[in-house]
């Protein structure tokens, strides 16, 4: 069977190559250029079809150079579209198409949502394609002075950052044919010279952009396609394509060749280590063996591994020395073998290396170190996303449309902002293990008070004025975003951007205050500038939202797949902008696996990934359960008052019960009924108790002790989750949590027992401090010092 010639010049990955083509499509669908028989088509047009209408001989005014500069003429009508942003209806502009970016996109791909447009204003479609693309021309006059066939417009966004030729070479090539073939006189006899015409023409521009794309190859200004098909039949380097830059990119396809001939130098090495990891900021270190100048008590030698740094300019990294229990534990994951190796052979290593003839060694240890500060603030990108997104929902200033992917029925639904974040609220609580039934309130922790405090309201608490502190004021307020109705996800994620920005810039002004009473003074000042509020659901139960909503209900998700779930949702709400924050540690993993394929020799690559960074976040009521046991005598009817000491796990809701052990005198025939009401709940994030007014009576229990006549106690387990907590940050303070319980017991004496008790609750740290400084805790003094 034969191949195609597109096929056997631009390769068979079938995937790839249909994407390459419909962008080269596309990139010459949005082209448009100028011609002087079509502006006079147009006006024969006006004339004929508006015969009211009096065509200017200003040039200016002409209907076809109005189009090609994106403008509309005297006759048009506004061209309407419903926008894939928020579904609303909005005029193709360029001003809307700057703030509907998923509309334009949609647009640009000429596809369904294209072909809709243009059969309704089949007259404006110049305008609507002129409209979409990126044109250098701005003035109307600059368009009609242009030699006829020169590019006006195209899209940009397919034409890379490196092919800075494209477009004047293509712009060459329809020079020479024009002056060939594009013969305009003949317009004049045959009015459908010029559609036939454009219609080979348009086909001359695809091919003579590919032929061109090829001529590049080999470049630096090829394609990254070319790029793609070149990385892939060489160690299959195109599964990283997505983590090098530009820069690496073109390195690695540039020099292939010499990089496979000459692995093994040392040249080549250090040149892999400066264009991967050095220009990443990820310093690359190699345990060097060194012998000391003394001996144990045995009278053996000792050793130690020092780090060497390889990266050719300074860089953060631990210079200590570890010892080779230590350096074991950092191979022993590695390869399958070093697990038997140091288990069985441990002393033979041990001892050969007590024994070396040389005082230095290399080994084929390196061990990379990647820093990830880019969310290492105090005030996290997501923690604000949500707060805003929250907010904005309450005071219904954000309305715009986002699909989500159900990752495992992978059907895509379009919510709005609302509806989302019952979503989101839903899936994060089922990954903290709580099934929601009811929506909960959402507590709004920081966001900028709409309504700005005046400066004499803001210096009216100061104790200490100094001259600037007006002037610091007058500048926070003026960097301030203000509160406008955000209609698309684009508008969104920049507000929220500029706010995350503002805060960062807030607090490095505030660390910057060495005097205390002017810190303090300027932080109660940007503490004023921000509100606290909660954002309420509606009425509406979780059950009924999945109903009308047709969302598959998430209540059954694993964690792992509930963990993915949220980060695509807050991605799609933020414009898809998010997944930087957890790029760099899958890039550290990218650029160790090139690196790899360049050695000539067994390399063994340590990764050590350092980061602060959220990726999701939690919302104010994370609910943690407990268990306890307590142990009451209720032989006589009287009230004590136990003290309780119940340990809080931090990491995540537990699955243990609740054990209350009630001793009693039971020698007769015995029923009681115990119930446990929750009175109160205990906040650690701001050390406050809040009392419930009608307190959470959980489900009465029965007892029977019919069974237990002959004896003198019975225990009675309560399996169910008693008491929550309310915690997203913890310390090492104890908070009081009131609980009553209510104890009725019918023996032969009819005595009822009430008991009262009160309950201490320990929080404690999700990572205890270690007992001697590690090399995290070294770096991070490192970097913050």
């Amino acid at each position: 069977m034969g191949t195609n010639v597109i096929e056997s010049v631009l390769g068979n990955n079938t995937f790839y190559t249909r994407e390459y083509l419909e962008q080269s499509i596309a990139l010459i669908k949005s082209i448009a250029f100028k011609s002087k028989a079509e502006a006079s088509g147009y006006n024969d047009h006006v004339k004929k079809t508006y015969p009211g209408f009096v065509v200017s001989d200003n040039k200016d005014e002409w209907r076809y150079y109005l189009h090609l500069s994106g403008r509309y003429h005297a006759v048009d009508q506004p061209v309407m579209v419903t926008s894939v942003d928020n579904g609303t209806q909005i005029e193709v502009t360029k001003v809307n198409m700057g703030i509907h970016r998923k509309t334009r996109t949609e647009l640009l791909k000429f596809g369904q949502l294209y072909d809709e447009v243009v059969s309704r204003y089949p007259e404006q479609q110049l305008y609507i394609k002129t409209v979409i693309s990126d044109s250098p021309y701005t003035g109307v006059d600059q368009l009609w002075k242009l030699p006829d066939f020169t590019i006006i417009c195209h899209n940009s966004a397919l034409v890379e950052e490196n092919e800075i030729d494209l477009m004047l070479e293509l712009q060459q090539r329809i020079d020479n044919y024009k002056s060939i073939w594009l013969i305009q006189f003949y317009a004049a006899g045959y009015t459908l010279f010029l559609a036939s015409q454009y219609h080979i023409f348009y086909n001359f521009l695809l091919t003579s952009l590919l032929a061109i794309r090829l001529e590049n190859t080999q470049t630096v200004r090829a394609h990254s396609y070319h790029i793609r098909l070149f990385l892939a039949s060489h160690h299959k380097l195109d599964d990283h394509l997505l983590f090098l830059t530009k820069k690496q990119q073109l390195f690695l396809y540039r020099n292939m060749l010499y990089l496979n001939n000459h692995s093994g130098h040392n040249s080549t090495f250090q040149k892999l280590i400066d264009v991967l990891f050095t220009d990443r900021n990820i310093s690359v270190t190699n345990y060097q063996y060194r012998q000391r100048n003394s001996v144990n008590a045995d009278g053996h030698i000792e050793y130690l591994f020092d780090r060497k740094l390889l990266n050719s300019r300074p860089m953060l990294h631990e210079n200590a020395p570890i010892d080779l229990l230590a350096l074991g534990e950092k191979e022993r994951p590695l390869v399958d073998g070093n697990e038997k190796a140091y288990t069985y052979r441990y002393d033979q290593i041990n001892d050969q290396n007590r024994r070396s003839l040389f005082s230095k060694l290399l080994t084929k240890d390196l061990e990379t170190v990647l820093v990830d500060e880019t969310d290492s603030v105090k005030y996290k990108l997501i923690d604000t996303l949500v707060d805003y997104w929250a907010y904005l929902n309450k005071t219904n200033m954000v309305a715009f449309l986002v699909d989500v992917t159900d990752p495992v029925t992978n059907v895509t639904k379009r919510l709005n902002t609302k509806d989302l974040f019952k979503l989101y609220s839903v899936s994060l609580h089922m990954q903290q293990g709580i099934s929601l039934s009811e929506f909960p309130s959402y507590r709004i922790k920081r966001v900028f008070n709409p309504v700005k405090p005046t400066t004499e309201q803001l210096t009216g608490f100061f104790y200490k004025q100094t001259f600037d502190q007006l002037d610091y004021i007058e500048e926070i307020r003026e960097a301030i975003p203000m509160y406008s109705n955000l209609l698309t996800s684009y508008q969104f994620a920049d507000f929220v951007s500029r706010v995350y920005r503002l805060n960062i810039g807030l607090w490095h002004m505030l660390t910057n205050f060495g005097d205390m009473d002017t810190n303090g003074q300027m932080t109660m000042t940007v503490d004023n500038f921000h509100i606290t509020d909660v954002y309420t659901f509606d009425d509406e139960s979780v059950d009924d939202f999945f109903r009308r909503t047709g969302v598959t209900d998430v209540r059954t998700y694993d964690n792992q797949t509930l963990t993915g779930y949220l980060f695509n949702i807050l991605d799609n709400v933020f414009d898809q902008k998010l997944s930087y924050l957890n790029r760099l540690k899958r890039l550290q993993g990218a650029l160790t696996d090139v690196f790899s394929k360049f050695n000539s020799y067994t390399v063994q690559l340590l990764n050590n990934y350092y980061s602060d960074s959220p990726i999701l976040t939690g919302l104010e009521h994370t609910r943690y359960s407990i268990e306890s046991q307590a142990a009451f005598d209720l032989s006589d009817a009287e009230t004590i008052l136990p003290s309780l000491s119940i340990e809080v796990d931090s990491q995540g809701t537990r699955e243990d019960v609740v054990n209350l052990a009630l001793s009693t005198d039971l020698t007769s025939a015995t029923e009681g009924v115990i119930q446990i009401d929750l009175i109160a709940i205990a906040d650690a994030s701001v050390g406050s108790i809040y009392e419930i007014e009608a307190g959470l009576p959980l489900p009465e229990i029965e007892i029977d002790d019919q069974s237990h006549k002959s004896e003198s106690t019975a225990e009675l387990n309560i399996e169910s989750k008693v008491l929550e907590v309310t915690s997203q940050t913890y310390s090492d303070n104890d908070v009081l949590l009131e609980v009553g319980v209510s104890v009725e017991t019918e023996a032969a004496s009819e005595s009822t027992t009430i008991v009262n008790f009160n309950v201490g609750f320990t929080l404690e740290e999700s990572l205890p401090p270690p007992q001697e400084l590690s090399e995290e805790h070294f770096l991070f003094l490192a970097m913050n010092l």
